[in-house]
């Protein structure tokens, strides 16, 4: 068994002034004595990092994020730069959730040939009712690069039946800023309508199937109306109180309170 080599006050200050200038590499030039592994490790256990290097930040994303968004691109140029700094979110990122919602439109389509296998992918996919990440994470582990828009596309040209007819307990959860539990108690008491389903949502996250509860969005809306003491409109997101009465993109036409409610 090989014992570990305690650091020295002298290797630590090295590594400390060699890390932030060239992590790894610097780190080798200045002690080539220890392995990578252990520069690696004391270095993080330092909390060292490279200077200039932008910090990893999970972004995560939610229902107002996802309206503030379709409601940006609703225009002929989207501003980016003041949603990103709105939303906390980088403009990389927002592209590539505005790819996953299929709302970003494709610049230049990129025209090669469906394979028959990455169609039968595609299929199979949007039958399990997996969503666009899920998809093309599917179609790249099957050798195939393909775009988010351009899967979108493809499904949209094909007139395949993607919507996102349903949520889960744990996504009207979300919605009402509350813990999944309570929309269990709901759906127990009958007051939302919900049916049971084996398999994965229209959501790229798989809930475990003792919570596979398949909800509409009209019976969402058809609940908040029956039973407006159940819920509190001052714990949800202004964004999405509106998309979920007024009918989300399509406006008050489509919503709970029907065309009459124009005037």
């Amino acid at each position: 068994m090989t014992t570990a080599i305690p650091w020295q006050d002298w290797e630590l200050e090295a590594l400390k002034t060699a890390w932030p200038r060239g992590a790894l590499k610097a780190a080798q030039a200045a002690l080539p004595h220890r392995s990578d592994n252990s520069l690696r490790g004391r270095a993080e256990r330092l909390g060292l990092k490279m200077a200039g290097r932008a910090v990893y930040r999970k972004q995560a994303a939610s229902e107002w994020i996802d309206a503030a968004l379709r409601r940006e691109y609703r225009n002929a140029q989207p501003n980016l730069a003041k949603l990103s700094k709105d939303l906390d979110r980088t403009r990389g990122w927002l592209k590539w959730r505005a790819g996953v919602l299929g709302i970003r439109k494709q610049a230049k389509p990129y025209n090669r040939r469906w394979e028959p296998e990455e169609q039968r992918i595609v299929e199979a996919c949007i039958d399990a009712g997996y969503g666009v990440a899920t998809i093309h994470k599917r179609l790249h582990k099957a050798g195939y690069a393909r775009a988010l828009t351009a899967i979108r596309a493809r499904i949209s040209d094909q007139g395949l039946p993607f919507t996102r007819t349903y949520w889960t307990a744990n996504d009207v959860a979300a919605l009402f800023a509350l813990e999944v539990h309570s929309v269990l108690a709901w759906i127990h008491k009958g007051w939302l309508p919900a049916k049971r389903t084996p398999g994965p949502s229209c959501c790229d996250e798989v809930e475990e199937r003792r919570q596979m509860y398949a909800i509409t969005v009209s019976n969402v809306r058809k609940f908040m109306l029956a039973y407006p003491h159940a819920w509190d409109h001052r714990r949800m997101r202004i964004e999405v109180l509106l998309d979920l009465l007024c009918g989300g993109e399509d406006g008050l036409a489509s919503g709970a309170f029907g065309a009459a409610s124009h005037g």
